[in-house]
């Protein structure tokens, strides 16, 4: 029985860790720093980093969401300066 107990327990215990790994990556901070900060600090110390990224997340991620842009395009600004040779 007690053998199923930790079992159970690791699972949660890595199934909370992915948890916060995820929401980490989809989360706008409102710094970029803070954002590696937490992702090296739930990396080096997963049970407790996760349990304190739950806890103090919304003091650090950014009010606003994101907005959808149909006309962004990442590397626009090379596409200027690079343009693509003529194939024969």
């Amino acid at each position: 029985m007690d053998k199923y107990f930790i079992l159970a327990t690791v699972g949660i215990f890595i199934i909370f860790w992915i948890g916060a790994l995820l929401d980490l990556t989809s989360s706008t901070f409102k710094k970029t720093k803070w954002k590696l900060a937490w992702l090296l600090i739930i990396l080096f110390f997963p049970l407790i980093g996760s349990i304190l990224y739950f806890l103090l997340k919304s003091e650090f991620k950014s009010k606003e969401k994101r907005k959808f842009n149909p006309g962004f395009m990442p590397n626009s600004h090379l596409s200027e300066k690079y343009e693509k040779p003529d194939m024969p």
